[in-house]
């Protein structure tokens, strides 16, 4: 019996063929084999023809467009309204203008009307007749100097120097 507690479940999710016992499967052969669960499966077995049966039956008597017409028809849906040009266009400008009227605000309170001033930047140049590198200890450095007396190459590393 506790055997056929962790089958239960399976039982409604079966195949026809599982239920019947001829399907070549673990469930079917319990089904097979077991007085509690074989008469469960057949039950689930008739009773899904039952059903089978009684949906056949059932046929619809009109078409889905007849049905929602008729659904339709008793809401008693209003028809939608056509606008004219001239109304669409008053609707299309009372939604504009306000959105324009804010965009133009906007620019003048983050740009102003006041004049430009002009700015000038003088760049100051000092040449560097001295360089001084400090490493952390424990790492190595590596200073290269080119024809140029302006440009210097320096490298940090933990890499040791060759």
């Amino acid at each position: 019996m506790t055997d056929c507690m962790t089958w239960r479940d399976e039982l409604l999710e079966a195949a026809p063929d599982e239920l019947a016992g001829v399907a070549p499967t673990a469930l079917s052969d319990h089904v097979r084999s077991c007085g509690h669960c074989g008469p469960t499966a057949r039950l689930l077995l008739a009773e899904h023809a039952r059903l089978g049966n009684t949906l056949s039956l059932l046929q619809p008597r009109r078409s889905a467009d007849a049905a929602a017409m008729e659904v339709l028809g008793a809401l008693d849906v209003p028809q939608p309204i056509r606008y004219r040009r001239r109304d669409r266009l008053q609707q299309f400008a009372a939604t504009i203008f306000p959105m324009a009227a804010a965009a133009a605000l906007a620019i003048y309170v983050v740009y102003g009307r006041g004049e430009q001033v002009p700015r000038r930047v003088t760049p100051v140049e000092r040449s560097i007749t001295h360089v001084r590198i400090t490493a952390p200890p424990g790492t190595g450095t590596i200073v290269l100097t080119t024809s140029d007396p302006d440009i210097t190459f320096a490298w940090f590393g933990q890499e040791p120097l060759p």
